[in-house]
């Protein structure tokens, strides 16, 4: 009994490995057609009225988080990158990119 189950899972841990880089590939393609998409009209509408008032109301509060930390930052010098996590891609992402385009949804 124990010598069947045995076989048999490692049978299947194989066949996962085997299979697993195929699923991964395939995978890839599938996003990789996404991204050349053009957005389409409920996309431009989602933008427009949801997404980018979000983002909007968000830089403030990156601001506020991000001044809170600056004393922190200064000490072992990473005040690029918090500002970058905190209000770079944010304010890129609201005002930079174009309306549709890079949706979270």
């Amino acid at each position: 009994m124990f010598n069947n189950f045995k076989k048999i899972t490692i049978i299947l841990t194989i066949f996962c490995l085997l299979v697993a880089p195929a699923v991964s590939f395939a995978d890839l393609e599938t996003k990789s057609e996404a991204e050349h998409k053009s957005p389409n009209a409920i996309e431009y509408t989602a933008d427009l009225l949801i997404v980018r008032p979000i983002g909007i109301v968000l830089v403030p509060v990156g601001a506020v988080i991000f001044a809170i930390a600056y004393p922190f930052t200064l000490i072992d010098d990473s005040t690029h990158g918090a500002y970058e996590a905190l209000l770079g891609e944010n304010i890129r992402y609201t005002f930079q990119r174009s309306l549709g385009e890079d949706m979270p949804l």
